[in-house]
């Protein structure tokens, strides 16, 4: 990990990891979410991932993939 010896980018990576695990540590006890909401989710994304794929097919294909993953991830997470 070269870039960790540059006196900067240590602090920024540091700083950075202590923020994200305060963020994971508080952040679960507040999240509820129902079948329903995660059906909602999916279909918003799904309307995101149609129109983007008018104008690029493929990106369009990748981010319905992730819809899919998302929904699937949603469903078993909270579900």
């Amino acid at each position: 990990m070269l870039f960790l010896k540059r006196k900067g980018l240590r602090k920024f990576f540091v700083i950075s990891s202590v923020l994200l695990l305060f963020v994971v540590l508080i952040a679960p006890s507040g999240l509820e979410a129902s079948r329903g909401d995660c059906m909602r989710a999916y279909f918003k994304c799904g309307i995101n991932a149609a129109l983007l794929s008018i104008a690029n097919p493929a990106l369009g294909a990748a981010w319905a993939a992730a819809c899919v993953i998302g929904y699937v991830w949603c469903l078993e997470f909270f579900g």
